[in-house]
């Protein structure tokens, strides 16, 4: 492949020796098992790879592969099954109001197809509300774990200045899509910009050793599983919605040992406490850097009855309504609330109520809180 000396019409005739001018034809003649290797250059083309084919450039600094200023909806590079990108850098852009997308993972790729070491970047200037995507991954395909990752190693960096949706990686298909030693980071003057969405119920996206950034949040799980480990959130806030930590996370825990008293609220500190001993008055936990609360716990070792209840309320800088509720009822002793979070920024606070109606009878109170 070079991209000043190649001719496509000779090197069609004899591929093996003469280059081409286009990554387009090389790759209509590459068969399954083969690799295209690009050399230095500039080359103004979207590209679709065929199964089993794999296309190296000779660097990420010096082989372009590009779309600038397009008129029309436009993918610039489409991952065929079991096929691989790497050493290049991808550039795609547009003034006008047209969807754009990078990459595009259809359905069966997103275990096999993998790109590497590679830079993405797809910017739009329109304030028109087009859909602007690093990355997608749509179609459908296995969502059972995988060893495989489909991107590692690169950045993706999207630019938008609309009110449409914009991601540096959407995952919006029944798939799995895994994402290691990577930069998504979506920015802009636009009004709907995050770095990663999940908002298929049947997906699940890996994130792990990455970075991730966007303006309105930095991730968004509306619906499916996000799972994150070793991760570094740029702004450290979500759509409100949680996700799953793959490593350990700080845990704040809060314990009561006595019986709690009817329709009582009660003032909760770090630790386990005597029930007599807890504060009249709220305590505010200063927060020192940003974080985000995904996750909590409570147990009572009582008998809750009927028309009885035992809420663990999380209040963020001394809100009068709770950001964070977990409520025992009757016959619960356990419960668990992962389906929401909450965004701490430094110099927040927060503080925590014991709330019971009705008399729960005796019992130890527990409880504990995850933060990322």
């Amino acid at each position: 492949m070079d991209a000043v000396y190649g001719n496509d019409t000779s090197a069609a005739l004899d591929r093996y020796r003469l280059p081409f001018l286009t990554i387009s034809a090389a790759l209509l003649l590459a068969a399954s098992g083969e690799n295209v290797f690009v050399r230095a250059g500039v080359y103004n083309e979207s590209i679709t790879l065929p199964a089993s084919v794999s296309l190296t450039g000779a660097g990420t600094q010096c082989v372009t592969i590009q779309r600038l200023g397009v008129s029309a909806l436009t993918t610039l590079v489409t991952m065929g099954d079991d096929s691989r990108l790497e050493n290049a850098t991808c550039l795609l852009s547009s003034s006008g109001a047209h969807d754009l997308i990078g990459v595009e993972y259809p359905s069966g790729t997103s275990i096999s197809a993998k790109i590497r070491t590679a830079v993405i970047t797809v910017t739009s200037t329109s304030v028109a509300a087009p859909t602007i995507l690093g990355l997608r991954s749509a179609g459908t395909s296995a969502t059972t774990y995988s060893s495989a990752n489909p991107i590692a190693r690169t950045t993706v960096n999207v630019v938008s200045s609309g009110t449409g949706i914009t991601r540096a990686l959407l995952v919006n298909g029944p798939n799995r899509f895994s994402v290691r030693e990577t930069i998504l980071y979506a920015s802009g003057a636009g009004t709907n910009i995050i770095g990663l969405e999940s908002n298929h119920a049947s997906a699940v996206v890996e994130m792990k050793a990455s970075t991730i950034g966007g303006v309105l949040s930095d991730i968004a799980r509306t619906t499916g599983t996000i799972l994150v480990g070793s991760t570094i959130f740029l702004n450290n806030n979500t759509n409100t919605n949680s996700f799953t930590a793959l490593t350990q996370s700080s845990t704040m825990t809060f314990g009561v040992i006595g019986n709690p008293g009817a329709n009582t609220t009660y003032n909760l500190v770090p630790g386990t406490l005597v029930i007599g001993d807890l504060p009249a008055t709220p305590l505010d936990i200063p927060v020192i850097s940003t974080t985000i609360l995904f996750s909590g716990i409570i147990r009572f070792t009582g008998t809750i009855g009927v028309g009885v209840s035992v809420t663990f309320n999380v209040y963020k800088n001394a809100s009068v309504s709770p950001s964070f509720s977990i409520t025992l009822n009757a016959g619960e002793s356990t419960k668990q609330l992962s389906t929401i979070s909450v965004n701490f920024l430094n110099g927040d606070s927060y503080r925590t109520t014991l709330v019971t109606v009705g008399n729960p009878g005796a019992g130890t109170f527990t409880s504990a809180v995850q933060f990322y």
